[in-house]
Formats: C-alpha cells, sequence, structure tokens
C-alpha cells in the first residue's frame, strides 16, 4: 500500500527550510487491538509517542 499512496511514504524535513520529503520504499506500522472500549484505545494512542522527524503511518 506504501508504494501505492505516496501520502504514506511522506516526510517532513526540517534542516533548513521545511519541505516535504518522499521516499522511495516505507513499510506499514500495524497495531493491532483487541478487547479495550474505545476510551482506552484513544486514551492509549494518545499516550504512544508522534516524533515529527519519523514519516506518519510507516516505520
Amino acid at each position: 500500500m506504501c508504494e501505492r499512496e505516496s501520502i504514506l511514504r511522506a516526510a517532513l524535513d526540517w534542516t533548513a527550510q521545511p519541505r516535504l520529503v518522499l521516499h522511495p520504499h516505507a513499510e506499514v506500522d500495524i497495531a493491532h487491538h483487541t478487547g479495550p472500549h474505545w476510551p482506552d484505545l484513544l486514551s492509549q494512542d494518545r499516550r504512544r509517542p508522534f516524533p515529527c522527524t519519523a514519516r506518519p503511518c510507516c516505520a
């Protein structure tokens, strides 16, 4: 899916001036959740770090 959808291979580069970089390849980071209710999932997701230097949705 990442190869087809370029936005999933995108990252922001903040070194000099903000710019969008499209990487040729990416791997999808899929989280599997079983059991908790929706509020619990939201709480867990909000505690999960979101590094601004990494590509969103891809590792």
